[in-house]
C-alpha cells in the first residue's frame, strides 16, 4: 500500500541521505542497472531536445493510459511538444506515448534534483504519483517551472503529525498551478487544508482518452447498407488457439439467429486465406476481405484480413468479442470499440488492458465470459437491440468520461509552457 502523502513529506523534509548507499542495493537487487543507476542519481540517458519539454513522474504504470490520453490532446495543440516520462520502476516503452521518452526517476534529494532539473530544463511538469515531494515541488518552483498534480491523494494523518508539518504542508501544496484531486474525499481535504479553490479541478479525475480508431467511412456506409441490419459480431484480432472456441459459439447462436455473421479478424492476417480453406473444407459459408469479397446473403463467416479492416468493422459490428482472451492473453484496447458503442466480451485472459476491462464491466458496457456456452449465451442475449442499446450507452457515458478534465489539464499545460517561453525570450 502507498504510505501516507503526509509521511512521504515529513520525511522528505528531514532530507534524503545514503544515496550511494541506495544506489548500491538497488543494483544489487536487480532493479536498475548501469545506465538506471546514473539516471537515479540525476544524469541524463539522453540530451535534451531542442524546443519546449514536459517533465512527467509516475509512480506506477497505471498512470500510463491517462497520460496517453492527455499528452494526445497537448499533441493536438502543439505537435512539437517534448515528453519525458519517468518512474522508479522500467515502463514498457511499448506502452508509453508516441513521440514520448523515458528514463528512471532520480532520488528526490536536492543533489540528485539540481542535476537532473538542469540537464532537462521543462517548462512544465504533470506530477501523476500519489504522494507529493517537497524537494520536487521546492525544485521547480526556485527555477519558476509550474507543476500540476493529477489524480492527487490528499494527506490523512494523525492529528499531531498534521499539527507538527501543517505549515510545510501548506506551503508544498501552494506551489502547483493546478490540482485535480482523484475523489470528491479529495477535494473536500484539499478545501479544508486551505487550498485555493481556483486551483483544485472540480470535474473529476482524469480518465484515460482513447480516440476511436478511423475507418473509410463510405465504405462503411456501404458495407452496412449491404448488410441489410443482419445481426454481427466481430472477433476482434482472435489468437488460433481460440478459433475452435468462437466457431462453436457462433454455431450455437446461428441456430437461432440463421443470419447471424461473424466478423472474423485474426491475429495474424497474413492468416486470412489459410483459414479461409480450412473453414470451407468445414462446410462454412465464407468471405476473404483481401480478395476483395462482400458478404452475401448466404456468408456465415466474414474473413476481415485487409489493411485497416479491423477499424472498419469496429464501427460497424455492435458486439465486439475481444480475441486472444480466452487464449494466452487480449491485446485488444477495449476502450476503442466500446468508444464506438460496441459492446464488449470478453475471456479471462485481459492481458495488457486488464484495467480498461475492468472499468468497462463496472460500468454495466461489457461482459466476460468463461467458455462456449457463456460466449454463445451473452451473443444470443445481446442480439435483442435494447440489451444491447443499453450497454452501449454505458459504454459511450463511460469512454467520454474525463473528458472535461482533460480539456482543462490540456489548456492549463499550454498555458505553463506559453508563460515560460515568453519569460523566457523577455
Amino acid at each position: 500500500m502507498t504510505p501516507p502523502a503526509a509521511s512521504t513529506l515529513f520525511r522528505s523534509f528531514q532530507g534524503l541521505v545514503g544515496l550511494e548507499k541506495r544506489l548500491d542495493q538497488e543494483l544489487a537487487d536487480g532493479l536498475v542497472d548501469p545506465d538506471g543507476a546514473r539516471q537515479r542519481l540525476g544524469e541524463a540517458s539522453r540530451p535534451r531536445p531542442e524546443g519546449d519539454l514536459i517533465w512527467a513522474h509516475l509512480d506506477t504504470a497505471g498512470a500510463v493510459p491517462e497520460l496517453v490520453g492527455l499528452y494526445n490532446a497537448l499533441l493536438d495543440e502543439n505537435p512539437d511538444l517534448h515528453l519525458l516520462i519517468t518512474s522508479e520502476k522500467t515502463l514498457d516503452s511499448k506502452e508509453l506515448p508516441r513521440g514520448s521518452f523515458f528514463q528512471h526517476a532520480p532520488y528526490f534529494a536536492s543533489e540528485s534534483m539540481d542535476v537532473f532539473l538542469n540537464h532537462w530544463t521543462p517548462q512544465a511538469a504533470l506530477w501523476m504519483a500519489a504522494e507529493m515531494t517537497p524537494t520536487v515541488t521546492s525544485g521547480l518552483s526556485a527555477r519558476r517551472i509550474g507543476v500540476v498534480w493529477i489524480n492527487a491523494i490528499a494527506p490523512r494523518e494523525s492529528l499531531w503529525q498534521r499539527h507538527l508539518m501543517i505549515g510545510q504542508l501548506k506551503q508544498s501544496l501552494s506551489r502547483f498551478v493546478s490540482i485535480v484531486p482523484r475523489s470528491e474525499t479529495d477535494l473536500a481535504a484539499f478545501l479544508r487544508l486551505g487550498v485555493a479553490q481556483g486551483k483544485l479541478l472540480e470535474s473529476g479525475p482524469l480518465q484515460p482518452q482513447i480516440a476511436p480508431p478511423a475507418c473509410d467511412m463510405d465504405e462503411r456506409d456501404r458495407l452496412a447498407q449491404k448488410l441489410q441490419a443482419r445481426p454481427v459480431w466481430l472477433a476482434l484480432r482472435a489468437d488460433p488457439a481460440e478459433l475452435p472456441s468462437l466457431l462453436a459459439a457462433h454455431r450455437l447462436v446461428s441456430r437461432k439467429s440463421h443470419r447471424l455473421l461473424l466478423i472474423l479478424s485474426l491475429t495474424d492476417p497474413s492468416e486470412g486465406a489459410r483459414v479461409a480453406a480450412e473453414l470451407e473444407n468445414e462446410h462454412w459459408q465464407v468471405a476473404l476481405r483481401s480478395r476483395s469479397e462482400d458478404p452475401d446473403r448466404d456468408c456465415q463467416i466474414l474473413i476481415a484480413d485487409g489493411e485497416e479492416e479491423c477499424a472498419l468493422w469496429m464501427h460497424i459490428a455492435p458486439i465486439t468479442f475481444a480475441g486472444g482472451s480466452l487464449a494466452s492473453g487480449s491485446d485488444v484496447q477495449p476502450l476503442e470499440p466500446a468508444g464506438l458503442g460496441s459492446v464488449v466480451l470478453y475471456g479471462n485472459a485481459m492481458g495488457r488492458h486488464k484495467d480498461a476491462f475492468r472499468r468497462l464491466s463496472g460500468a454495466g458496457a461489457a461482459r466476460r465470459v468463461r467458455d462456449v456456452n457463456t460466449l454463445a449465451r451473452e451473443i444470443e442475449h445481446l442480439l435483442a437491440p435494447d440489451r444491447a442499446a443499453k450497454m452501449a450507452m454505458a459504454a459511450w457515458e463511460l469512454t467520454t468520461s474525463g473528458a472535461e478534465t482533460c480539456d482543462r489539464l490540456r489548456d492549463t499545460v499550454l498555458q505553463i509552457v506559453d508563460d515560460a517561453v515568453v519569460e523566457a525570450n523577455s
